[in-house]
């Protein structure tokens, strides 16, 4: 089976503000500034252990 990977960058900073430019006062606190982050954070971890998962169940 072959196996692939894909490498990609969040830009958080240039999303928001892509936002901002679409919905102005998005994103202003540190508050939601560190909910953006945790979200993205979360979002990674889901990601891999759903990969890690599947990589499992593929073995067996």
């Amino acid at each position: 089976m072959k196996e692939t990977r894909t490498r990609s960058e969040i830009d958080i900073q240039r999303t928001i503000q892509m936002v901002r430019s679409q919905r102005s006062g998005m994103v202003q606190t540190e508050a939601q500034y560190k909910f953006v982050y945790l979200a993205v954070q979360h979002h990674i971890e889901t990601i891999t252990e759903r990969m890690k998962a599947e990589q499992v169940s593929n073995i067996n």
